[in-house]
């Protein structure tokens, strides 16, 4: 029963910069690679519907992996928390949106707009 309780709280969602590109990683989902010169487009929005899970996680923390919602099926890599989304067009991959706080949010919206 303990170690069930343990897994609906567990999870992180982490950004690692590297040179030419980045990564948005969790211990529960598979990590997403992104040149940023293969970002198309990115927007910032403060309330994004996250509509359904495909595959992946959810749980209390994070919600990670396939989703859909009207606009179709992307990756999502989330803080249940989040303040703040990242939807990240990336050719190749489609959209990437990646939810957390205002703060980490801006900051990542910042390195794409300095780097690609």
């Amino acid at each position: 029963m303990i170690l069930f309780f343990d897994l609906l709280y567990i999870g992180d969602v982490e950004v690692m910069v590297h040179d030419g590109y980045f990564s948005i990683k969790s211990d529960k989902y598979k990590e997403v690679n992104i040149d940023y010169r293969d970002i198309e487009q990115i927007s910032y929005e403060k309330d994004y519907k996250i509509g359904h899970k495909i595959n992946g996680v959810n749980n209390f923390k994070v919600s990670l992996g396939k989703y859909e919602n009207e606009g179709g099926r992307y990756l999502l890599y989330s803080e249940n928390n989040a303040k703040g989304y990242l939807l990240i067009e990336v050719k190749g991959l489609g959209l990437v949106v990646y939810g957390a706080s205002e703060e980490e949010v801006s900051s990542l919206y910042d390195l794409i707009e300095t780097n690609s």
